[in-house]
């Protein structure tokens, strides 16, 4: 379902480069739950940013059910940290909350 190949994003900060990524590659079948760990700063927002389109990717094929993924998706999306999860709610209305901000239709229970 989502396919990554040398996935690479470098930052620039004054006249330094630093690198976030660098050949990431990553296959997601359909039905999969993913749960990314590291340590703080070793590139897991930076990921999971460039995957759904947040941000511009370099050297890098991306591509949701065989289409490239270009821009953000609203089938693609992600959670982050428990710090911008909001504590009132389920992990289910925690998913839908960028889906009512965005406009989306509410779904029947």
């Amino acid at each position: 379902m989502i396919k990554v190949s040398g996935l690479g994003k470098q930052f620039v900060k004054g006249d330094v480069g630093i690198v976030a990524l660098r050949d990431f590659d990553l296959e997601i079948a359909e039905g999969s739950f993913v749960r990314v760990l590291g340590r703080s700063g070793c590139g897991r927002s930076t990921m999971l940013n460039l995957m759904a389109g947040l941000t511009t990717p370099i050297a890098v094929s991306v591509a949701y059910r065989g289409e490239p993924v270009a821009g953000s998706r609203t089938q693609l999306g992600y959670l982050t940290r428990s710090d911008t999860l909001m504590p009132w709610r389920d992990v289910h209305r925690n998913v839908e909350l960028s889906l009512e901000i965005g406009g989306a239709p509410a779904r029947p229970s």
